[in-house]
């Protein structure tokens, strides 16, 4: 690389002494610095360096989507699954990215599309999950699923999670669904407690599509709920409207520098 866009979450770093620091790491290296704080696009770039957590790398992946620009992700943040350097060895990643020492692996997405009345309201993208949630009051959401036209199962649960395998190791696994090795192609269905003895993760292949349809609830009332897309691009839907998720044609570029395998590094998080 010899063009570097960085993007700051200025809530973890809000006196931009970490950017700084960064900055002046990357042009010692003879590589050109762009910084997110000096609201310049990454058009000329030739990859992005997030500082920050997971979230912000989950924002920056949808922001770029159209660059198709290699993302490395320095962690300010907790888990830092996405993020993958500490931030005690930015400098040795620095110097990887200007030798170009380092692999790009391509993560899956979902697209998304809702639709009201046969109309489409919304369709987007996400690399880790598209989430339909309650609304306002406790009650539970009632729902039908559908897997490439076909019926497939009715949930009475507090929503439902469609997650890639870069995903689930977020809301999916925190819901009690399985940990997916970044790099396959399927898709997970998880619901949110649900209230029901036989409603377990499910996961499909990466060519089905899943559809989503908000019923009335069990005594006729119109329901109101919520959909996300990586926790992001709210959405209010109500009773009638239809949520359908299958694999983009779209992939979220991710830079590696360590070689350890998904298992060690899943092992480290786990006992940390």
């Amino acid at each position: 690389m010899e063009h570097i866009y960085v993007r700051t979450n200025t809530a973890k770093d809000p006196d931009l002494k970490i950017t700084e620091e960064i900055r002046k790491m990357i042009e010692s290296k003879g590589l050109k610095c762009t910084l997110s704080v000096d609201k310049k696009k990454w058009d000329n770039a030739d990859g992005i360096l997030v500082l920050g957590g997971d979230g912000t790398m989950l924002q920056v992946a949808g922001e770029t989507l159209e660059a198709e620009l290699p993302i490395l992700g320095i962690n300010l943040g907790r888990m830092g699954y996405l993020t993958e350097v500490p931030l005690e060895k930015a400098e040795e990643a620095i110097t990887r990215l200007a030798n170009e020492q380092y692999t790009v692996s391509e993560r899956m997405m979902l697209e998304g599309s809702v639709t009201r009345n046969g109309k489409k309201l919304y369709s987007g993208y996400a690399l880790n999950d598209i989430v339909l949630t309650r609304q306002g009051s406790l009650r539970i959401i009632h729902y039908d699923t559908t897997v490439n036209g076909q019926t497939f199962n009715e949930y009475d649960a507090d929503g439902m999670i469609i997650s890639t395998p870069t995903g689930s190791t977020g809301y999916n696994m925190s819901a009690g669904g399985p940990i997916v090795e970044p790099n396959a192609q399927v898709i997970l269905m998880t619901p949110i407690c649900a209230h029901t003895f036989n409603s377990r993760s499910i996961v499909f292949s990466g060519n089905d599509e899943i559809g989503i349809y908000v019923n009335a609830d069990r005594t006729g009332k119109k329901q109101e709920v919520e959909v996300t897309f990586d926790a992001a691009h709210n959405l209010s839907l109500t009773t009638g409207d239809v949520i359908n998720v299958k694999k983009a044609s779209k992939v979220t570029k991710i830079v590696r520098l360590n070689e350890a395998s998904f298992i060690t590094a899943l092992h480290k998080k786990m006992n940390s």
